[in-house]
């Protein structure tokens, strides 16, 4: 395990870009979307809960949109949710009838990574666990007689998910020592939902790196990368990766021991995204601290050799920092163009040359931008998820959050950019009208508005994280609702004898006060049963 070090600097074209991002993010929105989808390019779609997330996306063969997350209910409360889209934009109604499924899996639900096998079953892995979908979207009772995998109740869950070309789905989730994340849990299941024994002895595998997995991909070899943040104190996190052979042992030809560490500053730097070049180099996206301190986060992208070591072709040093945010998902094209999509109320597609270098041909600046309302009376948008169509065109999938003044409402929320972030020759008007078009409708009333970010949240202006809140003397319900606004959801809840805390009242959680985890994520309560008598 080696740590890097890179000394940042903020040049006079950073500055430049700072002052100017935002306007020019707006005045180019419409211009970058692809207005073939949805409404000049995007598409806000309701499950009817009052806290649904879009997680991650997914392209069928036939270029359908996949897109997965949450639908919430109170207290955290609700289900894994997908929805199907045709090419656009649409809802698909042969899935399920109304495109839309939700599936309870336990208490909370949300899909992280989304999968589409080869013969259209869809596969989504989250905070809950798994599940496979026929293409009709009912269950597939194939998969583990039922379809559905909860996560075990003391176990790590899957937070990232790739399919193998033989079938099998690798999963990798964080597991906890101590109430601190700490540990890449990596888990294989053969293709009837069967854990793997072949993997690891007994289909799991765990590596203490001193952190959180947030991103998992495959090589061409079979060789796994998992990707995250290395816990250094509570005011500094690093980037981490691990890479492992197919039976899951760690592959000791990258970088010695498998894990290499990457210091980027003394801040939160944190890798939530990871891709795999055609030339087996790796590319990990996430966040660098702002050169001057604070709270500000910037676009950090950092690749790596296929042996560990950082790639000195890659912007001098193998680190590209820039304005821009945490990135959420790296997309490598064909071409080895690397798209990386941030957030900060908005949704922001940025493109960098082979190099490192911005690709200005890419939407004139090099980034284009959706949802551009964000602010005290305009809607929200985060993104979570990306996928590339095989002609360029880019689908973001994230959620859409209401005024932040006037109550929150979370959406699905969907953006589909062109390849350069140019937009296509206009359409022919349409024909004039027979008769006279009827009166337009009353304004809808004013969407509720996006929450604030949880508290101690500095590492980045999007609100997509789950920071542990403490619980601990709460009743059940008003422990539900501290988790339910931190983002988190309220896991398994047991109870037992105490002394000390009066009946009713929580006694201890996990994962610990102030653990960052991905939205969603479970908190285990214990409840007081008060004195044995």
């Amino acid at each position: 395990m080696r740590a890097g070090g890179r000394g940042l600097q903020l040049t006079a074209l950073f500055a430049l870009t700072l002052a100017v991002l935002a306007p020019a993010a707006l005045s180019s929105a419409h211009e970058d979307l692809d207005a073939s989808f949805g409404s000049d390019g995007t598409v806000i779609t309701d499950f009817g809960g009052t806290n649904d997330a879009g997680g991650a996306v997914a392209l069928q063969a036939d270029g359908k949109v996949v897109a997965g997350g949450g639908s919430g209910g109170p207290y955290g409360t609700g289900a894994l949710a997908l929805a199907r889209y045709h090419v656009n934009g649409s809802l698909d109604t042969s899935f399920d009838g109304d495109g839309l499924v939700a599936t309870d899996l336990g208490w909370g639900g949300y899909a992280s990574d989304v999968l589409i096998q080869p013969d259209g079953k869809i596969v989504a892995a989250g905070g809950v666990g798994l599940a496979r979908y026929n293409a009709d979207g009912s269950l597939d009772t194939s998969f583990d007689a039922d379809g559905k995998i909860p996560a075990p109740t003391e176990g790590p869950s899957p937070d990232a998910a790739a399919l193998q070309p033989d079938g099998k789905i690798v999963t990798a989730g964080t597991g906890f020592v101590n109430n601190a994340a700490r540990l890449f849990a990596l888990a294989r299941y053969n293709a009837d939902g069967s854990p793997d024994t072949t993997f690891g002895g007994d289909g799991r595998v765990e590596t203490d790196v001193g952190g959180a997995a947030r991103a998992l991909a495959l090589q061409t070899d079979g060789r796994i990368v998992v990707a995250g943040a290395h816990v250094v104190d509570n005011r500094r996190t690093d980037y981490v990766i691990a890479r492992y052979n197919a039976d899951g042992s760690l592959d000791m030809s990258f970088d010695g021991d498998g894990v290499v560490v990457t210091d980027l500053g003394p801040a939160f730097d944190s890798a939530f995204a990871v891709a795999i070049q055609s030339d087996a180099k790796i590319v990990a996206g996430g966040q660098t601290p702002y050169p001057h301190g604070g709270g500000l986060a910037w676009l950090g992208l950092v690749r790596y050799n296929a042996d560990g070591s950082l790639d000195t072709s890659f912007d001098g040093d193998g680190v590209v920092s820039v304005p821009g945010g945490t990135v959420s998902a790296v997309v490598i094209p064909p071409d080895g163009k690397i798209v990386a999509t941030t957030g900060g109320g908005r949704f922001v597609v940025h493109r960098f040359l082979r190099d490192g270098r911005v690709d200005t041909s890419f939407s004139g600046d090099g980034s284009a931008t959706a949802f551009p309302g964000a602010g005290p009376s305009g809607p929200r948008a985060n993104p979570n998820g990306a996928a590339m169509l095989a002609d360029g065109r880019i689908v973001v999938v994230g959620t859409s959050e209401g005024p932040v003044d006037s109550g929150w409402q979370g959406d699905f929320a969907l953006a589909r950019f062109l390849p350069d972030g140019a937009a296509p020759p206009p359409l022919p008007p349409p024909p004039p009208p027979m008769t006279p078009p009827p009166p337009p409708p009353p304004p809808p009333p004013p969407p509720p508005p996006a929450p604030t970010a949880p508290p101690g949240d500095t590492t980045s202006p999007s609100v997509r994280r789950c920071v542990v809140p403490n619980v601990k003397g709460k009743t059940l319900a008003a422990a539900g609702a501290v988790l339910r606004r931190a983002r988190c959801t309220l896991g398994t809840v047991t109870r037992r004898y105490s002394a000390k805390v009066v009946k009713g009242r929580v006694i201890a959680q996990r994962p610990a006060v102030g653990a960052r985890l991905r939205a969603g994520a479970k908190v285990n309560l214990v409840i007081s049963r008060g004195k044995r008598r």
